[in-house]
């Protein structure tokens, strides 16, 4: 039985779902050694905000193992500054924060944060990004980072997240839902001709 035009999409979307879960990059793949660029040119690394704080610990981290030469946050709410990131929980050192970290509070979506991360990129003569955020996230962050500034090398750099977390988000209804969703904005992303794979490299 031949299907319609209904019935082909879904398969398509399906289809779609099966590969972007199977393929989400693993957070215990990360580690500097990992994630060490042998390219030429200066490095920085930008982490999306969210996550409870995950992405910027991992972001700072990075920076002090010696892998990016400034740390840039974006998203941050305007009235958050770096004294009040330094004093989180575990996020990096105060001098860290003081001398190497860098915040952007415009981005209100993951294109806004791409914009945002190529401005400073730009700004700072970086031509490799150390792109940091929840690992079901970072293809579509990735992907509208490529399209905007496709001079970067982009490594991707996936961070365990709350809502789907690497042990047994299989598990959580609510996680199924948020990669489902997840997966239909980067099917949104590729079809307006967001995704351009070379240049671009990834860490996981």
């Amino acid at each position: 039985m031949a299907l319609g035009a209904g019935g082909i999409a879904l398969v398509l979307l399906g289809a779609g779902f099966l590969a972007f879960v199977l393929d989400l990059p693993d957070p215990a793949d990360v580690s500097p050694e990992r994630l060490a660029f042998a390219g030429s040119g200066p490095a920085g690394i930008v982490a999306l905000t969210g996550g409870g704080g995950a992405r910027i610990a991992q972001a700072v981290a990075l920076h002090e193992a010696g892998l990016g030469a400034r740390v840039f946050v974006s998203g941050v709410n305007p009235a958050i500054t770096k004294a009040d990131l330094a004093g989180g929980a575990n996020l990096g050192s105060a001098e860290t924060f003081a001398c190497c970290v860098d915040l952007g509070p415009y981005a209100k979506t993951t294109k806004g944060n791409a914009l945002e991360a190529r401005g400073w990129a730009r700004s700072r003569g970086y031509t490799t990004i150390y792109l940091v955020t929840s690992n079901f996230h970072l293809p579509r962050a990735r992907a509208e980072l490529a399209t905007l500034a496709p001079e970067l090398t982009i490594i991707g750099v996936p961070v365990d997240s709350r809502s789907v977390p690497a042990e047994s988000w299989a598990l959580r209804p609510s996680s199924w839902w948020v990669l489902a969703k997840e997966s239909a904005k980067l099917t949104v992303v590729r079809a307006r001709g967001a995704w351009q794979p070379e240049g671009v490299e990834t860490g996981a």
